[in-house]
Order: C-alpha cells, then sequence, then structure tokens
C-alpha cells in the first residue's frame, strides 16, 4: 500500500480552515442572534491509578521506559474551560496554538520534562491486528474478557493485577509490569473517548521489556494529543481524548496568569507534571472559556524557556538528556495511523533561537482524514514508509537557527504574524471587558504560593514580553557521568552551535527536589463506556450544543434543603 504524502499547495494562505474551525463557527452564530453567547466546552478526562507500582516491578517499568510516569498516580483536576479555550486557539493547519505574541506547541522537549517518557526510539507502528485473545494470554498470563474489537477494560486490569504476591518468579513480575504499562497508556497517556477501554495493540511492544525502552513513546504520546486537538476543533466533536494531564500542565508552566496556586509550596520533582498534585487555589481565575480567551488575548507574559532555571534542571534524571538532540527536531510524530508534524521550525523562541518568519507549514488534510477503523489488515509501518524515513533522518531535520541576544523575533516576523495568524480571538471592544474572576469564599488555611517555575529572581530567566529578552538562556544540559554533574553541551544544528553556559551538580537520579505532597486535586474519570473513538463512529457522541445568555456568571449549587443538593 502506498504512503499518503501531503498536499503540497505553493503559496496558500496560512489560515484555511475557519469554516470548520469552532471559533469561527460560534462567533458566526454570535452574530447571528446577537442576545446568545455560545459557549462549546469540552469534556474532558483522565482514569487515575489509584496506588504506585510494586517496588519489585519498578526496575521493569524504568527499563521499559514508564519508570517516571508511572508515578503520577495522581494529578491536577482538569480544567474544561481552561482547555476548550486552548483548543479554540489551536490550528490544525500548522500545528500550533496561535497567541497574541506568536505561535507555541508542546514540543518533545516538554514531554520529555513534564512526562519522562523516552522521546528518541523507534517509531510506534506496525500492524494493528492480531489474535488478541492469544496474545493477552501469553504476556500477561490471563484471558482477556469482554473483548471489543481489541479492546478491554481497564477494570480487567485492576481486578487480576492489584497485589503481586511475595516471592513472585520473574515472569509475573513481568506480566505485572506489562499490566501497569497498559493502565498508564490508556488511563494517562493516550486515553481515548471510551473513557475506560483500552487497546492491545501496544502489547506487541511490550514483548521483551529491555526492548520496549527503545521505542519513541513520547513521539507517541504527542501525536495521539496532537490528533485529538486537530478533531476538537470540528464544532460537532464535545468530547477530547490525549494526555491532557500533559496539555494543562505546558498551559500553567509558560502561562503564569492562568496557573492556580499551590497552597503547600514543594520543591521540584520529577516528572515535573506532579508539580500540580498538590492542593490548588483557583481564586481569581476565570469560570468560563471566554474570560480564560480575554486573559490570554490582555496578557504578553510567556515563558518561552520555563526548564532553564537550576532548580528544576537538578531534579531531572540525566538519562533524560539523552534524547535532547530529538528534541528541537522537524519531524513527523507517528502512532500507527495517525502523522502529525513536529513544527519547531515555528516556535524557536521555545529554545531560546531568534524567530523569523517560517515556512510554509506541512498540510497534512489528508492524513487527518485517515483512521485505523476498517483497515485492521493495514501494516502502518510500509502505509507510513516515507514518513517513518524521516523519523529515521532526524538527528538532520534540525531548524536553522541563531541565540537570540537582544530581540527573540526577526524585524518583519510580528507584520508578518498579524497579516496572517490569528493573534486575537476577541475583538477589540470584547477585549476591554471586565474579567469575572472566581470569588474567594474562605481565607487560605495557608499561605498561598505562586506555582511559578522557580520561586525567586531565577523566575524572570525565560518570561518576557513577546518582542524582547534580555537573557542567554539555557537550551539544555547532558551529564557527566565522570563528575556526576549536568553541563550544558554544545549542540551544532545546522552550523549553529548552542554555547555552553553554566554546570549544575545532581546528587540522585531520583526525585531530587523533594516530597511530593502528593494530596487533594486529582481527577476520577467516570467509568461509563461511550462508543467513541477511532474505529468507532464519533457522531454517536450525545452531548448537546447548548447557548447560555449573558452575562457570563458563577454558578454555584444550592445548599442542601432547596431541593437540588440533596443526599440519599
Amino acid at each position: 500500500m502506498t504512503d499518503e504524502m501531503p498536499d503540497v499547495m505553493p503559496d496558500e494562505p496560512l489560515i484555511r480552515l475557519d469554516r470548520r474551525h469552532v471559533w469561527n463557527f460560534w462567533r458566526i452564530q454570535e452574530e447571528l442572534n446577537e442576545d446568545l453567547a455560545y459557549e462549546r466546552k469540552l469534556t474532558c478526562y483522565w482514569n487515575r491509578i489509584d496506588q504506585v507500582p510494586h517496588p519489585d516491578i519498578l526496575p521493569l517499568l524504568h527499563e521499559a521506559g514508564f519508570g517516571y510516569v508511572s508515578m503520577i498516580i495522581q494529578g491536577a483536576k482538569l480544567n474544561p474551560s481552561l482547555i476548550s479555550a486552548l483548543v479554540e486557539r489551536w490550528r490544525p493547519e500548522t500545528h500550533t496554538f496561535h497567541l497574541p505574541y506568536g505561535e507555541a506547541i508542546i514540543t518533545l522537549e516538554d514531554v520529555a520534562y513534564q512526562l519522562g517518557l523516552p522521546v528518541e526510539g523507534h517509531a510506534i507502528t506496525g500492524k494493528a491486528e492480531d489474535n488478541w485473545f492469544l496474545l493477552g494470554r501469553e504476556l500477561l498470563g490471563v484471558d482477556p474478557v469482554d473483548l471489543d474489537g481489541g479492546r478491554v477494560l481497564i477494570t480487567g486490569l485492576d481486578e487480576h493485577f492489584s497485589d503481586l504476591p511475595n516471592n513472585a518468579s520473574m515472569q509475573l513480575k513481568e506480566q505485572f509490569a506489562r499490566a501497569h504499562i497498559l493502565r498508564v497508556i490508556g488511563g494517562i497517556l493516550m486515553p481515548d473517548k471510551s473513557r475506560n477501554k483500552f487497546h492491545l495493540m501496544w502489547l506487541r511492544h511490550l514483548w521483551v521489556l529491555s526492548d520496549a525502552g527503545k521505542f519513541s513513546w513520547g513521539s507517541a504520546v504527542l501525536a495521539f494529543l496532537f490528533r485529538e486537538l486537530c478533531k476538537a476543533t470540528d464544532p460537532s466533536k464535545h468530547v477530547i481524548g490525549g494526555c491532557l494531564l500533559l496539555l494543562q500542565s505546558w498551559a500553567w508552566f509558560r502561562m503564569p496568569f492562568i496557573r492556580p496556586t499551590l497552597h503547600q509550596p514543594t520543591s521540584y520533582i520529577f516528572p515535573l507534571i506532579l508539580r500540580w498534585t498538590g492542593p490548588l487555589s483557583s481564586v481569581g481565575l476565570p469560570d468560563c472559556q471566554r474570560d480564560f480567551q480575554l486573559l490570554i488575548d490582555k496578557n504578553d507574559e510567556f515563558v518561552w524557556t520555563p526548564y532553564a532555571v537550576p532548580k528544576i534542571l537538578n531534579c531531572v534524571p540525566p538519562q533524560i538528556f539523552q534524547g535532547a538532540q530529538v528534541w528541537m527536531s522537524k519531524v513527523p510524530l507517528i502512532n500507527y495511523a495517525v502523522i502529525e508534524w513536529h513544527p519547531v521550525d515555528r516556535v524557536l523562541r521555545q529554545f531560546n533561537c531568534v524567530q523569523p518568519i517560517p515556512p510554509q507549514s506541512q498540510n497534512l488534510d489528508s492524513l487527518h482524514r485517515l483512521t485505523r477503523q476498517g483497515k485492521t489488515n493495514v501494516n502502518w509501518r510500509s502505509h507510513h514508509s516515507t514518513w517513518i524515513m524521516q523519523w529515521a533522518d532526524r538527528y538532520s531535520r534540525h531548524p536553522v537557527c541563531q541565540p537570540i541576544e537582544t530581540y527573540s523575533v526577526t524585524y518583519d516576523y510580528f507584520d508578518w504574524y498579524v497579516a496572517n495568524g490569528k493573534p486575537h480571538i476577541l475583538t477589540p471592544a470584547e477585549r476591554q471587558r471586565v474579567l469575572h474572576a472566581r470569588p474567594q469564599n474562605r481565607p487560605p488555611t495557608r499561605r498561598a504560593h505562586p506555582a511559578a517555575p522557580g520561586d525567586d529572581e531565577e523566575t524572570t530567566q525565560g518570561r518576557h514580553p513577546a518582542h524582547h529578552l534580555n537573557h542567554n538562556l539555557l537550551y539544555a544540559d547532558l551529564w557527566d557521568p565522570h563528575s556526576n554533574t549536568i553541563t550544558t553541551p554544545t549542540v551544532v544544528c545546522d552550523g549553529f552551535q548552542f554555547p555552553a553556559r553554566r554546570s549544575y551538580t545532581t546528587t540522585s537520579l531520583l526525585y531530587t527536589g523533594g516530597p511530593t505532597g502528593i494530596g487533594a486535586g486529582s481527577s476520577q474519570a467516570r467509568r461509563t463506556a461511550t462508543p467513541d473513538d477511532d474505529e468507532t463512529d464519533e457522531s454517536t457522541e450525545e452531548e448537546e450544543l447548548v447557548p447560555r445568555r449573558n452575562p457570563y456568571r458563577n454558578r454555584h449549587p444550592p445548599g442542601c434543603g432547596t431541593g437540588g443538593h440533596r443526599h440519599h
């Protein structure tokens, strides 16, 4: 079967899918009926893991590349209004968020820091068809029940793999490790819209756990999330899958004006997404996505390099930097049928490089229509062979760049971006509206502490207005096993050398930032299944578009005794 290449259209406009984009759809509806304000709030979820993995399987999880991400047993509660607002900023034409100060994305660097997943390695692809019953029996040691086209219930894993016996054999430990990895993939990293199922096709990459760590799981997770973001821009969609914890944490690290505050300040721990597992306060933040859009439209404070501070770098395990050369590669992101793009040449400021007018974006319209549905016999490795070859050539696919010295963009960038991009969602008149922030119901019991990437003067590094930068920031660091130090490398990208600037001492491979403070604020996904993933018809989504009248106001459940908040 032949590979599908992107549609090549010279000089096509940057924004060409507005007619089918959710924000333009709601804008048209509001113009037709000025008395109504429409707001689509996406259903967002993740499936919490109830306990940390057994110590006896931790070495196997690390060997497979899932040791750090397996620590995410709890996480911050998802904010559907924020996530829906970010989706309205997402442009499937460029695979970037369009913000007032330029384009930005979640990169492979963010995946490495936030989740601790390997981003270097082979692409996750192959033939998504097998004898799932026999595969589950051989690699998990149990017979899969309630098979649904290769998918099984997550609760089945919880029932069979809750307690590892003492003196368990190595075979049993490997089975428990595979089950835990499947639980992490189906519940946190790549949850589909079925909400309580996962696919057994991931087992095909877990035959030998030591070989599983040689796959680029991070790029597969990012491809899955990008595809979900692209699909969610369709106004008829009301549910979004993918690693939404990553999306939300990325936004909180880079946009300080929308992040909650931590009531119990903690040191940074790895993976960085655990920053938000403690009690959080949303006082002063909006309740609705239109107010989130107002905040984003009116603020130019964006942290382009949030990880370039010693207190973050000191808690990062050294092996994470082994994939640093891939962080800045212009490559396809591959996950079986899914092909998305990693457009780092459009977001060079995230790597402390000057942003010029970017080249024409990859047109992946035809690939966005391609799914696994009805293609059980397709070998995606051969079908996407051209894209896989580009991924294999990832070390030579770096953009031409120069380090930031004074200005972070070229002189003509903003004129081009304002004329061709979507810097603002709201009209000038709407941007003058007063923000309706969440009220404070009672004084906090502990001092609220801003959850910034660094709590002192170091936070100013990497945080700057869109047009100017006063610091030369860190790009990446590598570990020297002889001196036990993390030293800034010299990375060559098409003739440009990233200069070495600092070195930091690390004392441990694991969680040098201190205690986690895991507590309230996690989210438990609903256990009801909906027939909505890439192998089923998404037209079955049951949520209705409900217009609501102005003005925006906070809605709180009535107190007990009113008939609307009863205990049974």
